[in-house]
């Protein structure tokens, strides 16, 4: 597993945020079989073609009117068929383009968000990806204004009116809590399991056994797959050396951490 940056096809992002609309066939590799997150919120609306989408443990059979929300704490991976071709629009941002309140619920929500919208709603939902998209592309004083106004009527839409409540993503709320206070503090010296424990009010061993079940990892693995994580893009930056790629992602020393990267993805971080 990985961590995908905020980029489109163009390497583009401004301000914490990223439209774009992809055509993509199954020999392509912008659409990753390897499972893995983001250090964003990711929607994508599926417009043609059809894909297999594994979010979470679920195996979905994704086509036209397919519409999701990927969140700091989903795990996923698109897989293509054979000779076929998707075409979708995505958005990307970070979460203070979007209400306190949206964000709590989008945060607290039971399961992966996303469902298969009708004719009519897929035609709402279609135009306010059009007009994000425009708005992206003839960037000028207000168009942050329009896209985050279009990605928070998306949500809001999602939340009150289409997804199920009760689908189960594999992760109870509790460890989805847990999971992204992590993702907020994992760089912190004292993100362990007892101050996560405390943050979300619930016991170590309980929320160590959670996290147990539910990921088939212990909170340390978890929290040492973040830190390598991390590394992964900051290797992308040819100016630091490996020792200070160790320090700034969170490791005790430059041999601690090369043996750890070795160890996940045999190879080491040079």
């Amino acid at each position: 597993m990985f961590v995908h940056p905020m980029l489109n096809d163009e390497g583009d992002t401004r301000d914490g945020l990223s439209v774009d609309y992809r055509e993509v066939a199954s020999n392509n590799v912008v659409l990753e079989n390897t499972i893995h997150c983001h250090e964003y919120i990711e929607m994508e609306l599926m417009v043609e073609g059809r894909a297999t989408h594994l979010v979470n443990g679920r195996n979905i059979q994704v086509k036209k009117g397919y519409i999701d929300v990927m969140r700091r704490t989903d795990f996923h991976s698109f897989h293509i068929p054979s000779g076929e071709k998707v075409c979708f629009y995505y958005a990307a941002f970070n979460e203070e383009k979007i209400s306190a309140s949206l964000y709590s619920r989008l945060t607290l929500h039971k399961g992966h968000i996303d469902c298969f919208l009708d004719e009519k709603n897929f035609e709402r939902f279609k135009v306010l990806f059009q007009i994000m998209r425009d708005a992206y592309i003839n960037w000028n004083e207000g168009s942050e204004e329009i896209i985050c106004s279009a990605i928070n009527t998306v949500l809001s839409i999602l939340l009150n009116n289409l997804v199920e409540k009760d689908i189960d993503s594999g992760y109870n709320e509790v460890v989805q809590r847990a999971m992204l206070y992590v993702e907020k503090h994992f760089l912190d010296p004292d993100c362990s399991l007892a101050t996560v424990s405390r943050n979300i009010n619930v016991t170590p061993n309980y929320l160590g056994r959670l996290i147990k079940k539910n990921m088939g990892i212990s909170f340390s693995q978890y929290c040492i797959w973040r830190k390598l994580s991390y590394s992964i893009q900051l290797l992308d930056n040819r100016m630091l050396t490996v020792s200070e790629i160790a320090e700034k992602a969170g490791f005790t020393s430059e041999s601690y951490y090369i043996s750890l990267f070795r160890k996940h993805y045999g190879m080491t971080p040079k």
